[in-house]
């Protein structure tokens, strides 16, 4: 079992080109010392590209979802009659302007802009305010994270979808959300 280790250990460590020239014999332990800085390289590097969800692309939701909602699913998207410049202006003061203590009894956690590419999308973050039966005993006293990634098209329309990262309904909160910036767009002249 040790022979077949070191072997492929010594295997890792080989360089690939065919003209190798053995090095003077090393301990077992500078060889898995090397294996396993090379090991941990790789797992580090490999970590740090992982996207994380609030960077994602906007996508569907999975079918029966309770605790997401997308225009990609229901293809109602928020029609602004404006440019797509205009369109993320208006878009961008309802975003910012939505309510830090949060609002109809959610995302009293707040809300901050994760990636703004305006004028083409927008990611932001809301937080549950962490202080509820739900957030105590579902979720170790932490506040629930829900994303919103927007997407403005070249015509000024709106694409968007809003998820629960975790759990498997939402509890009405991604709907009350969407309705509250809904209002708000309403109020700039919007169409739904």
């Amino acid at each position: 079992m040790k022979l077949v280790i070191i072997v492929l250990l010594l295997g890792t460590l080989l360089p690939s080109s065919k003209s190798y020239t053995p090095s003077p014999p090393s301990s077992r332990r500078s060889l898995l010392s090397k294996a396993t800085h090379s090991a941990l390289t790789f797992t580090t590097t490999t970590t740090l590209l992982t996207p994380t969800l609030a960077s994602a692309e906007l996508k569907q939701c999975k079918k029966k979802s309770n605790n997401c909602l997308s225009t990609l699913n229901t293809n109602s998207k928020w029609i602004s009659g404006k440019s797509q410049t205009d369109a993320s202006k208006d878009l961008l003061d309802v975003l910012q302007a939505y309510p830090s203590t949060g609002q109809n009894n959610v995302d009293g956690g707040g809300s901050k802009i994760i990636t703004n590419n305006l004028p083409t999308s927008l990611t932001l973050e809301f937080k549950s305010s962490g202080t509820g039966n739900f957030a105590k005993y579902f979720n170790s006293g932490n506040p629930f994270t829900d994303d919103l990634i927007v997407s403005v098209g070249d015509d000024g329309n709106v694409d968007w979808s809003s998820s629960s990262r975790v759990g498997d309904s939402d509890m009405g909160v991604n709907a009350k959300r969407v309705e509250f910036i809904e209002a708000k767009l309403r109020e700039k002249g919007w169409k739904f």
